[in-house]
């Protein structure tokens, strides 16, 4: 594991307190939105990655370059940009449901990482807007086409 500046959580002495896991990266990604756009199932295996090596810290779209420097300042990496094979970045966002158009069809639900769509099958669903991290996975399963996202 890489050492980390024992100000941002790390150890000092080249042995990470949490076992080389990257429980910092939620106290230094302001969005942690879940979306897996770094090709890893969420924040904190994205975060483990990174602190194994094993990815490289331009991989957070929703944290975009500002999350960069800041890992890159925290690990002591050169910094870079977002790499735009991962996805674009974009300003924090929230998904709205119109609800005249939902179907109740519930294909939403499992697909949204932090339950933040409420509904059931054959219900209408609306969105919990204080959990939703706009990560835009709720959009494909979508049937209708009634989910937009929308500026936090």
């Amino acid at each position: 594991c890489r050492p980390f500046p024992s100000s941002r959580g790390g150890c000092g002495d080249d042995k990470c307190r949490d076992g080389g896991k990257g429980s910092w990266l939620p106290t230094v990604c302001p969005y942690a939105t879940q979306c897996a756009q770094c090709g890893y199932p969420g924040c904190r295996p994205y975060a483990d990655a990174i602190a194994q090596g094993e990815a490289s810290i331009d991989q957070c779209p929703p944290g975009g370059d500002r999350l960069v420097r800041e890992l890159a300042e925290l690990l002591g990496a050169p910094a870079s940009s977002v790499n735009p094979e991962f996805g674009e970045t974009k300003p924090p966002q929230i998904a709205f449901i119109d609800e005249s158009h939902c179907i109740g069809c519930a294909l939403c639900l499992p697909a949204c990482p932090v339950d933040a769509i409420l509904g059931a099958h054959r219900f209408t669903h609306t969105v919990l807007v204080n959990q939703c991290t706009g990560c835009e996975l709720c959009l494909p399963p979508c049937p209708v086409d009634c989910i937009d996202l929308v500026s936090r």
